[in-house]
């Protein structure tokens, strides 16, 4: 048996005040085309008082596109941490992808999807405790965590090893290329 979609108008919801999460501009252009291409394929979870705890980028896509009805989940909240832990378990990772598999699967079709169009976290996901460990507003760690040269922010040890993995990895190709360009090159003379 098919259950009813709840279906509110755009207006009569809100998201939280307090959202931690962003999109930058290019991401919330990608998020809006796979809108326009799938549709909503998953409600918006809200509250009794209409505030949305998962689901504010796409809220936020939805009346970019004009979208004036939308699919959402109603919850029961008591306070503001059953508010956060709402918003917390709709970003939740649980499961991870199996790299090889995952290109495997996409490998067999990848000249039917935009590539382009997807992203995948390959990372570990870490926990909220290790979080506030290491950034924490009175954090003492605050003054010797590596910092983004770009935007400031700290970085955790876990991003910085795949980064180093992937930079390493692009340099061992990048010399590789080099190698065998220089060994192919006939030299004038």
């Amino acid at each position: 048996m098919e259950q009813k979609k709840d279906i509110r108008t755009i207006d009569s919801i809100k998201p939280y005040e307090k959202n931690p999460r962003g999109i930058d501009k290019k991401n919330f252009e990608l998020l809006k085309k796979h809108i326009k291409k799938l549709g909503q394929f998953k409600p918006i979870i809200i509250n009794q008082e209409g505030i949305i705890l998962g689901g504010c980028m796409r809220y936020q896509a939805y009346k970019a596109l004009g979208i004036k009805d939308i699919w959402v989940s109603e919850v029961n909240t008591k306070n503001e941490p059953e508010i956060i832990q709402y918003n917390l378990i709709d970003n939740q990772r649980y499961g991870y992808y199996d790299d090889d598999a995952l290109a495997e699967l996409i490998y067999n079709f990848k000249d039917e999807i935009s590539l382009e169009d997807y992203k995948v976290d390959m990372r570990m996901p870490i926990g909220i405790d290790e979080l506030l460990s290491n950034y924490a507003p009175d954090n003492e760690k605050d003054d010797v965590a590596p910092k983004c040269p770009l935007c400031n922010k700290k970085l955790d040890s876990q991003y910085i090893d795949v980064i180093m993995k992937q930079w390493k990895e692009k340099e061992q190709g990048l010399n590789a290329n080099f190698a065998e360009r220089n060994s192919t090159q006939k030299v004038d003379t």
